[in-house]
């Protein structure tokens, strides 16, 4: 019973964060709630973090499944209170109650001590339909490539597979034309695709995230930039990230952050694997908010000089690719560097 209530303390506390003090006392909560939770706990390699709510993806897809190779941070968004222990216990391996949206959220996770146990972290956006057998297989995965960053593909739902891949093959012909802006391709694309092109830009603004080959020929894409919210991060990275409270603290949404890792990562090692995909079961909402904090972000990283080099935007025209089969990566490792793409740009 003293769980749970320290659990409704933690989630009333969140209700009303008004100032810095306001953070402290709520992050001295979260830490204390942590270390029993984390009593004698033995780690996994990896963590799986997702800040999720009654109709999230997590139980059908069954995330806390049993013999999964990482731990499971739940962090539960609902306003309903006194919530059951047993919930947390069945769907999670560690869990808070917190109110607002994910960054938020990471804001008081990524400080706690038990992050630094793990080789990777999986932030989890949870409209995310994957399985968990699937995220375990990830995980293996970007321990066997020494990832930086390492995503699954997007799977677009209410299309023809096909019709995407010419989409895409589209794009790449047309590259030029379009000045490298996935976004504008609708001006030039046949008649006959734009409805799947709409219904991809629903669920990723993102092409080379786009699911292609067949799935027994395990392609993988090296590339500079992965998507927010389905995105495996080595520890060491997230560290770069986490060690700046005062720049976690400007982060509402994912907007920018997957901007951010990449840029932490010097566009090393960073991995799509194409055969194993998503869905995106929501489209994109609230697009004028994430551009407002996007700008704000942006404007924020430069003011305060957040990297030593110049911090590279990425938008569609800077995005690059290669694929390749996982059992030939050993011959194209040393083409998964792109920071040298960018050195017309970084000035030390």
């Amino acid at each position: 019973m003293n769980n749970m209530n320290n659990m409704n303390n933690i989630y009333n506390k969140s209700l009303n964060i008004k100032n810095q003090q306001d953070l402290l006392e709520q992050q001295e909560l979260i830490n204390k709630e942590m270390i029993k939770q984390t009593n004698n706990y033995k780690y996994k390699k990896y963590l799986l973090i997702s800040s999720v709510g009654d109709e999230s993806y997590h139980k059908k897809c069954e995330w806390n499944y049993q013999d999964k190779n990482y731990d499971f941070f739940l962090v539960y968004y609902e306003p309903h209170k006194n919530v059951k222990k047993s919930y947390y216990k069945k769907n999670s391996d560690f869990y808070l109650h917190l109110y607002g949206k994910k960054m938020k959220h990471s804001y008081h996770v990524f400080q706690l001590d038990l992050i630094a146990k793990y080789d990777y972290i999986f932030v989890l956006d949870n409209d995310i339909k994957i399985s968990g057998k699937d995220i375990s297989r990830l995980f293996t995965l970007a321990t066997k490539l020494n990832a930086n960053l390492l995503a699954p593909s997007a799977k677009i739902q209410n299309t023809n597979h096909e019709d995407v891949i010419s989409i895409v093959k589209f794009y790449y012909e047309n590259y030029k034309n379009v000045k490298g802006n996935f976004w504008k391709l609708q001006k030039i694309l046949p008649v006959n695709l734009i409805n799947t092109y709409n219904e991809i830009l629903k669920y990723s603004s993102w092409v080379q995230m786009l699911q292609l080959g067949p799935i027994k020929d395990k392609y993988i894409k090296c590339t500079n930039f992965v998507e927010d919210g389905r995105c495996i991060m080595k520890r060491q990275i997230l560290d770069k990230f986490r060690v700046n409270l005062n720049l976690m603290k400007q982060f509402n949404s994912g907007i920018v952050f997957d901007s951010v890792v990449a840029n932490y990562s010097n566009f090393n090692k960073i991995f799509i694997c194409d055969y194993i995909y998503y869905e995106h079961m929501v489209p994109y909402r609230n697009k004028e908010e994430d551009w407002k904090e996007a700008k704000r972000l942006l404007n924020y990283i430069v003011k305060y000089k957040i990297f030593k080099r110049k911090f590279i935007e990425l938008w569609p025209n800077v995005i690059k690719i290669k694929i390749f089969n996982l059992k030939d990566y050993n011959k194209h490792k040393n083409d998964c560097d792109y920071l040298d793409h960018y050195m017309n740009l970084i000035k030390e």
